[in-house]
């Protein structure tokens, strides 16, 4: 969102600085069916509109959402001892609603967790602010996070109370020293991530140069990939297109690095699909600064994007059995969604880079899962047990795209296509 910019006499933007201290925050992207009354409240309308906008308050997101292929479960976090585990966290109602204790939900783990790994988040002002901020994860629960918040409201959703936000770009004269940070080891991702701030956020006693949080979601597996006629098929489920999608995984005891631009998004029944040829395998795949330039104009920062390749490269390109794709904006917006009660006269503009990378890939193991669908349909209860995660939700799909299966059969195969994703 632009900032709009309003010349104003001297007196005019006195009087409005000083309107804004007084006045209660405006709620941005308010949820219609959650009261937000922490400290917030419209203005009046009518003789005294809302003031023009006097400066932006910019967000910037990254993060990869990883799964294992199989359904196994994922590796424990990679996150500094200090940071809380969302079990730390009481679950409470907003302010202006409390509940009697004991009706809070648990945070139950999803079975099948995709890990939203390491959403960092960085503000930047040309001035200090405070504001309010909502993560709520729409398919999942939260996990980790850092620096503390005040409250759950449920297993889901997460809330900061008036973080406050000291910006380098700010103009200081005579200002306190900047807060002391905790210690991290100078080759952890929690330091060297600070480089993509511009500023520190500071709330509940504990400062750090961004804000983290951490996620397990719960959905039906997004992709298929698999093998037909010699080369390698990835298939879209979602109604997004997969962007920068790269497959690195063996077929024929060989090693492929692939890349499609896009993968175009589903459109009704019918998934969206890539062809991949084995020919076009990239010497150039994982070149360094793919991932910097890639991200940088996704909406990055050159400094983040800088950081985000250096956490992720490795992964991204050297680990073996992977397929790694960029969800668009909207998706991040659906699955996580942000929301910034802000002061008023401040706009928001916010950037998020969001990736998803299945890991374990075995091209040659797809037979086998093919095979667990053939002996579902034949009423081994066991064998639906087995397919787990995109290796047999992609089976269970294929078998039910099957145009020339009976219509009794596609019925159960959808059944079990609900079950998995339940």
């Amino acid at each position: 969102m632009a900032l709009l910019r309003t010349a104003l006499p001297a007196l005019a933007t006195l009087a409005l600085l000083i309107s804004a201290i007084a006045a209660q925050r405006k709620v941005v992207e308010e949820e219609p069916d959650k009261p937000r009354a922490r400290d917030a409240q419209e203005p009046a309308q009518g003789k005294n509109p809302r003031p023009a906008a006097v400066t932006t308050l910019k967000v910037y997101e990254w993060g990869v959402a990883t799964e294992n292929w199989d359904g196994s479960p994922e590796p424990p976090e990679d996150v500094p001892s200090f940071y809380y585990r969302a079990e730390q966290i009481p679950i409470e109602a907003a302010p202006e609603k409390p509940v009697p204790a004991g009706q809070g939900q648990p945070n139950q783990q999803p079975d099948r967790p995709a890990t939203k790994r390491k959403p960092v988040l960085y503000f930047e002002c040309t001035q200090d602010i405070a504001f309010d901020l909502d993560i709520k994860f729409t398919c999942g629960v939260v996990t980790w996070l850092y620096p503390k918040a005040n409250r759950r409201i449920d297993a889901t959703t997460v809330q900061w109370d008036n973080i406050r936000l000291r910006s380098d770009l700010a103009e200081r004269d005579k200002s306190p020293p900047p807060p002391q940070l905790p210690g991290v080891a100078d080759n952890h991702w929690a330091n060297y991530s600070r480089e993509g701030s511009t500023s520190y956020v500071m709330v509940n006693g504990e400062a750090e140069r961004f804000l983290f949080y951490e996620g397990s979601a719960r959905y039906l597996p997004e992709t298929d990939i698999f093998v037909r006629d010699g080369k390698v098929v990835v298939r879209n489920f979602t109604a997004e297109p997969l962007l920068d999608a790269r497959v690195c995984v063996m077929l024929d005891s060989k090693l492929l690095r692939l890349h499609a631009a896009s993968v175009p998004a589903a459109g009704g029944d019918t998934p969206g699909e890539a062809t991949l040829d084995p020919a076009a395998s990239l010497k150039s795949f994982g070149e360094a600064g793919t991932i910097t330039r890639e991200t940088q104009a996704a909406g990055l920062t050159e400094a983040q994007a800088k950081v985000f390749e250096r956490c992720w490269h490795n992964e991204m390109f050297e680990l073996e059995g992977t397929l790694s794709w960029r969800r668009t904006p909207r998706q991040l917006d659906e699955l996580m969604q942000l929301k910034l009660t802000l002061p008023t006269g401040v706009n928001s503009e916010v950037n998020r880079v969001g990736y998803v990378q299945v890991r374990g890939i075995d091209l040659g193991k797809i037979a086998d899962y093919d095979a667990l669908v053939t002996k579902y349909l034949g009423g081994d209860a066991d064998a639906l047990k087995k397919l787990k995660g995109t290796a047999g939700a992609g089976a269970l799909r294929r078998a039910m795209l099957d145009s020339n299966r009976p219509l009794k059969e596609r019925v159960l195969l959808a059944k079990a296509l609900a079950e998995l994703a339940s």
